[in-house]
């Protein structure tokens, strides 16, 4: 996999390779991530069946998540969300991006990592802040939260006139359900998250509690932000691939977007205020929440199955 990447980016960027040019940098970031966890994966389970250790080292298992979230999920999701996003949600064009801001993440990242291997404290921390102030620039930049700037279609000379049918502020006529709700929320959960992690270890310099615990980061960065993006995504381009113009059932989309939003509720309720998270409800629905999310993962297959396997439409 990771060597047809490398071979298709040493080509010349030219025709359709030119679209990549922008973020090129997030992906090559993405390339050395997976590298990075591949072979720190193949080296522990080495070390451990050689040493007859039954239990992963906590720090190990930290650091290859970190590499994991930061190397690898989080600049391949940036970079799709520039190129297809403003397309599916008429956002404002992305000439506000340029190249030097994907190496520029690319730099935080790597830095980040080098200093949690190292355990430099301050200096992991630093660069951890860096790149939350880096995210939040990014989700500002998209402008898909705010929505302050006019979406790219005012930049175009269009000849034609929109339908008066399309949804709208949207491209598509509902056929591919409110898909829309997973990807707001998916950079809703991003957004306070950053600000969690961030004001956590502007916190802890001053000796200060944080405002969040790791799990309940790790559960708004994978679950809220990165499971809800590939909801949302993969509900609007997935059809597309095999030649079908809506997915099977709309209303299954909105319904699979509720059913993921209790079981992140359920998965992020014991982090709620006192009086919340001590709720029966909430800790039955925490106990749930894993079984509630496969329904709606359940909902998602079925509808893509449908979709690809159904009538032409």
């Amino acid at each position: 996999y990771l060597f047809l990447l490398s071979k298709a980016f040493q080509k010349r960027e030219k025709g359709h390779l030119e679209a990549f040019l922008a973020v090129r940098p997030l992906f090559i970031t993405m390339i050395y991530g997976w590298a990075l966890y591949a072979i720190s994966q193949v080296v522990l389970t080495t070390y451990l069946f050689w040493k007859q250790i039954k239990f992963l080292p906590w720090f190990w298992n930290e650091f290859s998540i970190q590499i994991f979230l930061w190397g690898v999920l989080f600049p391949v999701a940036f970079a799709f969300s520039i190129k297809i996003l403003p397309l599916y949600l008429r956002l404002p064009s992305i000439r506000w991006w340029k190249k030097h801001f994907g190496w520029l993440y690319c730099c935080l990242s790597y830095l980040y990592l080098l200093f949690y291997a190292l355990s430099w404290s301050f200096l992991k921390e630093l660069f951890l802040l860096l790149l939350c102030l880096w995210i939040i620039g990014f989700i500002l930049g998209l402008d898909i939260l705010t929505r302050f700037r006019k979406p790219w279609t005012h930049e175009k000379a269009i000849s034609h006139p929109p339908s008066p049918k399309t949804r709208k502020n949207y491209p598509d006529y509902g056929e591919f359900g409110h898909f829309e709700w997973a990807i707001y929320t998916a950079y809703f959960c991003l957004l306070l998250a950053v600000i969690l992690e961030g004001g956590g270890i502007i916190r802890s310099w001053f000796g200060q509690s944080r405002l969040l615990p790791l799990d309940g980061l790790r559960h708004l960065y994978l679950f809220g932000f990165i499971t809800f993006l590939i909801y949302g995504v993969g509900n609007r381009m997935l059809p597309g691939f095999v030649g079908k113009k809506q997915i099977a059932f709309p209303f299954l989309v909105d319904l699979g977007f509720l059913i993921l939003a209790l079981a992140l509720l359920g998965r992020m309720s014991p982090y709620l205020p006192y009086w919340i998270g001590k709720e029966r409800f909430f800790s039955y629905l925490f106990g749930w929440s894993g079984v509630i999310g496969m329904v709606a993962t359940l909902i998602f297959f079925i509808n893509l199955f449908f979709t690809f396997y159904g009538k032409k439409k």
